[in-house]
């Protein structure tokens, strides 16, 4: 700014100094005339009638002249610019005359002797004689047409870029407030849309929808990611058909969906919307071709707007109905039932005072021993949890387990554990002698355990700490954690299984996946589930599960135990089949530490003496 202020000083003065110039050389009109055609600038100068005085040799070859005397006496209507043009120039003469100011960078276009438009930046002054009285004006210009053309395309470029950053912006805000995969609103875009309803005091009916695919897991494991997001990507669609003008459906995360419906008339209409996808998961998703059978558990809040002053709380509401509607099986819906909070209030209580009796040492293990049924010799105890609760009494996993799990509250207290394990085992290593050589300790794993980062590290270092061999520790693991991430899991499991400590499935037979995943599983064991060895009976001859079971151990060259014996006609049933080990209430119950001393004790003696 101050430089453009100093150029505007230094052109009056310049004019200025013409001015001057015009009095003293008055009777040197040629030289003059010589110096003004030397200016790379246009001058001119007219009389109070705004007639042409004179001129320097520029501005008369602009003007369409071949020399400045055919410009003297013509005023600007006689010059090629059009009468517009000839007007301005005029208006701005008078004005700069009858103000005695000069007017400095005037802008104006021109169409010069070529017919072509130019741009010029004039300055004005008025010339005064002797007496001081306004005679005329002087004038000087250049032409700016470069600059101009330049300042054009500088402009269109700038207006192009405007445009460009303003779609980029959108897009990006698109992509900030909308899910990549599906195009719904995203969890923080949802629940900004959400809080805006319930803040804008518009008493209206709404319903907030909670959804969760049931399958999606399995689907996206044997399928693979693409089919996963197809069936994401798919599902959103059929969402969006369901959507009235004014409500607006969002992804939570994963395959968790939400979706706000409002002004509903009727309980009826929402039933009619969870029909409608139970149809869609059943008869429209198409991966690769196929159609696939999906199902989702939807939990509603059908309220008045007012009812809920932030979405922390409806969005919490909804999603109690939605796991109560999972709790009853796949592809239901369930309405939400104030009740519904004082179960999770419940569950959250229960919560805190397992970590309490965490922090308390409040649980304790139980050993049940585990025998080689043919030598009838002791391998190992599994270690089996229990809380010593102050007020309840001695509770069993069944009390406090699924809570555990459910929370996150089963990672600190496995950790807790396999320390009361190891430490246990440790003790008996240096107090009981000759101790079989594959005697373990089994200890169950959580899924939510095994997915931990650092989990492996941590259990080296708790074997390290008690000096315990890690062949001596056996982790029993379900085929629960399969289901979060298959890939993951085999993939820390033979991390686990390269330390050198033993894993058995736990459980086997029951779930879905068992032959699926068995080939890709490091696993040393397989623990025939107690609901096939309670059903051995000598009247029955059919007992295809056990033997196939065993069959399949055999064949995978890996150890084989059933466990829940609960009498001799089970266990000479199972020593038929060639069963390697066994456990249950008939040879010993899950016993305290001290107990189990003394059994282990006593099972050395009868080893050793051959009783």
């Amino acid at each position: 700014m101050d430089e453009k202020l100093s150029a505007l000083k230094n052109s009056e003065q310049m004019l200025e100094g013409i001015g001057e110039s015009l009095k003293r050389f008055g009777d040197s009109k040629e030289l003059l005339q010589k110096v003004l055609d030397t200016i790379p600038q246009t001058v001119f100068w007219k009389d109070i009638n705004l007639n042409y005085l004179g001129c320097n040799q520029l501005f008369a070859v602009l003007a369409g002249k071949s020399c400045p005397a055919e410009l003297l006496g013509l005023d600007d209507f006689d010059l090629p610019w059009d009468r517009d043009e000839a007007e301005f120039y005029r208006a701005c003469d008078r004005r700069v005359m009858e103000s005695g100011q000069a007017e400095i960078g005037i802008i104006e276009s021109q169409v010069n002797a070529d017919g072509e438009l130019t741009w010029l930046e004039t300055n004005k002054v008025p010339l005064h004689n002797d007496g001081g009285e306004v005679i005329g004006i002087l004038g000087t210009y250049h032409d700016i047409t470069k600059l101009k053309r330049a300042e054009e395309i500088l402009q269109r470029n700038n207006e192009e870029l405007e445009k460009r950053v303003d779609e980029r912006t959108r897009a990006l805000a698109f992509v900030a407030h909308h899910d990549g995969l599906t195009g719904l609103a995203n969890r923080l875009h949802f629940v900004q849309l959400l809080n805006k309803v319930l803040n804008a005091n518009e008493q209206e009916q709404i319903a907030l929808m909670f959804i969760d695919l049931d399958n999606f897991k399995p689907i996206n494991d044997k399928d693979g990611h693409e089919a996963g997001d197809e069936l994401l990507k798919q599902f959103a669609n059929g969402l969006r058909s369901l959507l009235g003008p004014l409500d607006f459906a969002g992804r939570f995360g994963g395959d968790e969906f939400l979706c706000l419906f409002r002004n509903v008339k009727s309980q009826e209409y929402l039933e009619k919307i969870c029909e409608e996808i139970r149809r869609q998961l059943n008869s429209e998703i198409k991966i690769n071709g196929k159609t696939t059978i999906a199902t989702a558990s939807i939990g509603m809040v059908l309220c008045d707007s007012s009812e809920y002053e932030n979405s922390d709380d409806l969005v919490n509401d909804a999603d109690l109905a939605m796991y109560a509607a999972k709790g009853k099986g796949k592809s239901r819906y369930q309405f939400f039932d104030p009740s519904m909070r004082d179960s999770a209030q419940n569950e959250l209580n229960e919560e805190k005072h397992i970590a309490t009796g965490i922090i308390k040492n409040q649980f304790v293990l139980h050993y049940q021993p585990i025998l080689n049924l043919a030598k009838r010799e002791l391998v190992g105890f599994e270690a089996l949890v229990r809380w010593q609760h102050p007020t309840r009494g001695l509770l069993y996993p069944d009390r406090f387990i699924s809570t555990a799990e459910s929370s996150g509250v089963i990672v600190p207290l496995g950790e807790q554990i396999i320390e009361i394990a190891c430490r246990q085992l440790a003790n008996w290593c240096r107090n009981q002698s000759n101790l079989p050589r594959e005697f373990r300790m089994n200890i169950n794993l959580s899924p939510r355990q095994l997915f931990e980062p650092d989990f492996v590290q941590s259990l080296r270092y708790t074997l390290s700490r008690f000096d315990i061999e890690p062949d001596s520790i056996c982790l029993e693991i379900t085929e629960s954690l399969l289901l979060k991430d298959s890939g993951q899991a085999i993939q820390l499991l033979r991390e686990i299984r390269e330390e050198g400590i033993h894993l058995s499935l736990d459980d086997f037979g029951t779930g879905y996946s068992s032959l699926n995943y068995l080939d890709d599983l490091p696993v040393d064991s397989l623990k025939i589930d107690r609901s096939f060895v309670s059903k051995l009976d000598p009247e029955v001859g059919d007992h295809a599960i056990i033997r196939m079971i065993i069959a399949l151990a055999e064949t995978l060259n890996i150890g084989v135990v059933a466990e829940g014996v609960e009498n001799e006609q089970q266990l000479k049933l199972l020593e038929s089949m060639n069963c390697q080990f066994v456990q249950g209430y008939f040879f010993s119950r899950p016993m305290p530490v001290q107990e189990s001393t003394q059994y282990l004790a006593q099972s050395q003696t009868a080893h050793e003496t051959g009783i």
